[in-house]
């Protein structure tokens, strides 16, 4: 799940968050600085999507004032060297608009840290307290390491911005207005629905948005490679039945082509992050034991017909 105000995600690598919240509910609200200047496109995939990054936010904020999502707010980033605050927390990149001195920020970076504050205390039920102490609900990484982080300028702002979301939650202020930014999507997604489109004549939306569409899609690819490899003569309909699931043959590390690349799209779609390339190596291989583990199936990192059930019904 992510806010409604997000002009796009770009979800970080699973080396760089931790699935699920341990339990704990959402009470805390984190502003940290990039340290750069950055949309929050760039801050997401060149930072976070890095599997060696070992970092990761809920939110990128860019220069411009837009928002990405980088990891779903389910999910725990690891954002402020604190494991308590991060499973409580959203936690949030915002780019700088100047490199040193006071690590300022642009009015349109603010304006979209404000309405996001806004919004998830709203979903949340709770209100922003700063008192300089991981006490509050308002904390900054400089609370839980030996860092700059967020920076004067941000840190000088912490009452300010506690004040004006509270303001704005008890209807005493207008809200910022939000900076507009087109959706992009996914870019990785967006390329896998050109190939479909390309390949099987499937003419879907390439707006690297994962849904019903692209899955059927994704389907519709692997019945046409069934019937071009195996002769298996499976109507291409985009629908995986009981005579598609019995069409599949096990794949497995060492496959190479197209029904590899299908999976690892798959895959992909569905938030497990790997290369597209149609080689089935050691990452595919781990990425699906991880999804086989996920799903309740055996895991051997080979996808049968019960794990091909379980991508694609």
């Amino acid at each position: 799940m992510y806010s409604s105000l997000c002009n796009s995600v770009y979800l970080a690598h699973f080396n760089n968050y931790t699935k699920g919240r341990n339990g704990y509910k959402i009470c805390k609200f984190t502003p940290h600085m990039m340290a750069g200047i950055l949309s929050g496109e760039q801050c997401a995939v060149n930072e976070f999507q890095n599997p060696n990054r070992n970092a990761s936010a809920n939110y990128c904020i860019g220069n411009a004032g837009d928002l990405v999502c980088n990891v779903e707010e389910e999910n725990r980033a690891w954002t402020s060297s604190s494991r308590n605050n991060d499973f409580q927390a959203i936690t949030v990149e915002v780019s700088n608009c100047e490199i040193g001195g006071q690590w300022r920020v642009s009015d349109k970076a603010w304006n979209t840290l404000v309405n996001l504050a806004v919004d998830v205390c709203r979903r949340y039920n709770f209100r922003l307290y700063y008192d300089g102490t991981p006490n509050g609900s308002l904390t900054t990484h400089n609370m839980f390491a030996n860092t700059d982080c967020p920076g004067p300028y941000l840190l000088s702002r912490m009452n300010e911005l506690a004040d004006t979301v509270n303001t704005i939650l008890d209807g005493g202020a207008p809200q910022p207005q939000p900076t507009p930014q087109p959706s992009t999507g996914d870019d990785k997604i967006r390329s896998v629905q050109n190939w479909l489109n390309n390949n099987y004549n499937t003419n879907i939306a390439e707006d690297g948005l994962y849904g019903s569409q692209t899955k059927k899609a994704l389907v519709k690819g692997l019945q046409t490679e069934l019937n071009i490899q195996f002769g298996t003569e499976l109507v291409v309909d985009g629908i995986f039945g009981n005579q598609t699931k019995a069409a599949c043959r096990n794949v497995k590390q060492g496959a190479e082509g197209n029904i590899t690349k299908i999976i690892q799209s798959i895959l992909y779609c569905k938030k497990y992050y790997l290369g597209i390339d149609g080689i089935f190596g050691n990452e595919t291989m781990n990425v699906v034991k991880n999804y086989q583990a996920d799903n309740k199936l055996s895991v051997d990192g080979i996808v049968g017909k019960n794990t091909f059930e379980s991508l694609f019904r």
